[in-house]
């Protein structure tokens, strides 16, 4: 060990103890209320991200929870993150059982910076678990980060042990922000266990829906692609848009999904999918795109982000990013043919099912990274 690493923790010896530290409104013990009662909406498992999968593969799984704190701390809590684009108190709160782990796995940039900064300010002599640092949006704000702020996160990074990515865009740039840290490209995944078999869709007049609430949705495209186009209905499922956005469009409907029973509603009663996206690092997108293919509706996307990473071009039709034109002409071709949609999408299914694109193995490459960092071999299981 050089001067400058800070001390690392003897790994257990027998399982993995990972504590998964997540923002601060993933509190495990409401998310698995919420999902009992199935108010989450989308496909997901009984706790965020399916995190407690990895305890079939030879790990102890414990989870960050949301503290109550003081009022004046809760101010403190909102200008820290504020200031520095990251969640330290949240951090604190958990920081005892994250300390006691082998290894600390995060999901975005705000978890992973103040668990960073948690173990800077335990000093270098005092042992420490393993950090895993995935990142979601961090390299698309990177440009517009200020000065003093790159230098501290850069200094941050020095705690990380792995630096994780879900698109081939920030691995790029991640390996040349921080040439000396390790990343990996780790696709996201969510749970496969309910796949739909695709089916011929005929539906009259022809549903087009679009589902999401990432800041890279390209809602205008999809309206200009789509407004008061003949035989066709475009529906909009966001939280983040509002009806008015569609003012003049007679065929588009702009609403949220309370449950996860209407949002397969719709899904069921959708000819093709549509992801919108304007250029993007983290592919955007990948979660809702999964959640069509895996109940069997055709899918197209746009070109941006990284996602021809997650699927084949004969299985998912992509379509260049913010060309309303393009996006309206393979529309076109999919709904006049629903027999090649169908085939389309049952290719699309091909790598779900196999298990090179699910749930299980983006849990299963954090602890294979895990195992590597901890020097564990798989035989040792």
């Amino acid at each position: 060990m050089t001067q400058t690493e800070p001390a690392a923790k003897e790994p257990s010896e027998d399982r993995i103890k990972v504590f998964v530290h997540l923002a601060h409104g993933q509190d495990v013990i409401a998310w698995e209320k919420m999902w009992s009662e199935g108010s989450l909406v989308g496909i997901c498992d009984p706790t965020p991200y399916g995190y407690h999968r990895a305890r079939d593969m030879g790990c102890d799984v414990d989870f960050s929870l949301k503290i109550k704190n003081a009022p004046i701390l809760n101010l403190f809590r909102g200008a820290f993150r504020v200031i520095f684009g990251f969640d330290y108190i949240h951090a604190r709160n958990n920081a005892e059982k994250a300390m006691a782990a082998d290894i600390v796995w995060t999901h975005t940039e705000s978890q992973f910076l103040a668990m960073a900064m948690i173990m800077a300010l335990r000093g270098k002599k005092k042992p420490r678990p393993k950090l895993l640092g995935q990142s979601v949006w961090l390299y698309d704000k990177w440009p517009g980060v200020d000065p003093l702020r790159r230098a501290l996160y850069r200094y941050l990074v020095k705690y990380v042990d792995v630096l994780t990515v879900h698109s081939p865009l920030n691995l790029e740039i991640a390996r040349n922000l921080f040439p000396n840290k390790r990343v990996d490209l780790v696709r996201f995944g969510i749970p496969h266990e309910g796949m739909e078999a695709p089916v011929l869709r005929k539906n009259t007049p022809h549903r087009i829906v679009c589902i999401g609430n990432d800041r890279h949705r390209d809602w205008q495209t999809a309206i200009d692609a789509f407004a008061n186009q003949p035989g066709i209905e475009l529906k909009i499922f966001s939280t983040k848009l509002k009806a008015k956005f569609a003012k003049g469009a007679t065929n588009v409907e702009i609403r949220g999904l309370k449950t996860d029973q209407e949002l397969k509603q719709e899904i069921a009663a959708a000819s093709i999918m549509v992801v919108p996206l304007i250029p993007n690092l983290h592919a955007s997108g990948a979660t809702v795109s999964q959640e069509a293919i895996i109940h069997g509706v055709p899918l197209i996307v746009s070109d941006a982000g990284g996602l021809d990473a997650y699927y084949a071009k004969d299985a998912v039709t992509f379509v260049p990013s913010q060309d309303p034109e393009a996006l309206r002409a393979a529309a076109i071709d999919l709904l006049s043919d629903p027999q090649n949609a169908m085939e389309r999408a049952k290719r699309a299914q091909i790598p779900i099912r196999n298990g090179e694109l699910n749930a299980d193995r983006f849990i299963e490459q954090h602890v294979e990274i895990s195992r590597e960092l901890l020097g564990l071999d798989a035989s040792d299981e």
